[in-house]
């Protein structure tokens, strides 16, 4: 069961929290978590808002360790996230939750690596330095935002447009395909998640851009949350910017499925791009669409949103957002 539970409406921030979402348990519903845990999840928000994640982390390992004494779980998470529009701006906890009978399917990961590796030619340094500077230079507003960068790569995280950035960016993708046998074993098998996620990045840089996608979609079954987030951000860009290359959307449906909030709004921006490319309708209609209910009826936005755009795209029809029968009544009849 994927659902969300609404909180009663309110004006901007005077209340911490609007609504408390579940994907997806059997043995427990959203209302239920809620109901239990109102008052530690009202503090856990007001402590996000006003001192920060650090100050939350120790009610959140506390809120999750009750979650996973209420059923027979294989994997509980508490996802905090902050929205804003014209009307103000909400607060959101989703659950995640995966069923201990579920985790096979839904945990599909290979083990923990234990590998050590040398940084090839200080790629993954250069990575870190890059990437840092790239933030930092965001917040200081040298970096738009909403412009698309490009860059020598098939994932342009920041672009070259300032001098540090393009040096940096410069060494990354000079390096890239010569240490590309290096950068692989160390995205597949170094202990280090951090390496792991930095090596699929710099791997962005090779010039094939058919074996990256290969190389991106075996990176879905690592055991961290941090390498699979870099994996689909290169896919993300691929589906966007290079449609000539074929991406196994079978494959990259199953992560719409995964334990993370983080997994599902990745893949989504994958599908938001295939649902737009004539050449892929049929394939998203058939292996995306059955998988798209459950997100359309959570109600934080990053995984909600993305899958009402993907339904509106595809069907054409004008349905509301919560009209969820008239949702199910569309995708029963395309299948």
């Amino acid at each position: 069961m994927a659902a969300g539970f609404l909180l009663a409406a309110a004006s901007a921030w005077s209340q911490p929290l609007k609504a408390v979402d579940l994907y997806r348990s059997e043995q427990i519903s959203a209302e239920e978590l809620s109901a239990r845990l109102e008052p530690l999840l009202t503090d856990y928000a007001r402590l996000r808002r006003e001192s920060g994640p650090r100050k939350a982390a120790r009610l959140q390992a506390k809120i999750e360790t009750k979650v996973r004494a209420m059923g027979n779980f294989a994997f509980v998470r508490l996802y905090y996230g902050e929205y804003a529009n014209s009307a103000g701006r909400s607060s959101y906890v989703t659950f995640d939750i995966v069923d201990a009978k579920e985790q096979k399917n839904r945990m599909p990961f290979r083990g923990v690596p234990v590998g050590r590796f040398d940084d090839p030619g200080g790629l993954l340094a250069a990575w870190k330095r890059y990437d840092a500077v790239g933030l930092k230079q965001s917040a200081q507003g040298y970096i738009d935002d909403d412009s698309h960068p490009r860059c020598p790569g098939f994932y342009c995280r920041w672009g070259s447009g300032t001098p540090e950035l393009a040096s940096l960016e410069g060494k990354i993708a000079a390096g890239a395909q010569p240490n590309k046998t290096a950068l692989v074993s160390i995205a597949r098998d170094d202990a280090a998640a951090e390496k792991r996620a930095a090596a699929i990045y710099v791997l962005s840089y090779v010039v094939d851009g058919a074996n990256l996608a290969h190389l991106m979609l075996s990176a879905l079954d690592d055991p961290d949350e941090k390498p699979r987030a870099a994996a689909l951000q290169v896919l993300s860009a691929l589906a966007v910017d290079h449609k000539d290359i074929s991406l196994d959307l079978g494959r990259l449906a199953a992560v719409l499925d995964y334990p993370t909030v983080s997994d599902r709004s990745k893949a989504l921006e994958v599908m938001l791009a295939k649902a737009g490319d004539p050449a892929a309708r049929s394939t998203v209609i058939s292996q995306v669409v059955p998988r798209l209910l459950p997100l359309l009826k959570l109600t934080q936005p990053v995984n909600h949103d993305p899958a009402f755009t993907i339904l509106t795209m595809l069907s054409g029809e004008s349905y509301d957002r919560r009209d969820y029968a008239s949702w199910e009544k569309w995708v029963n009849d395309v299948h």
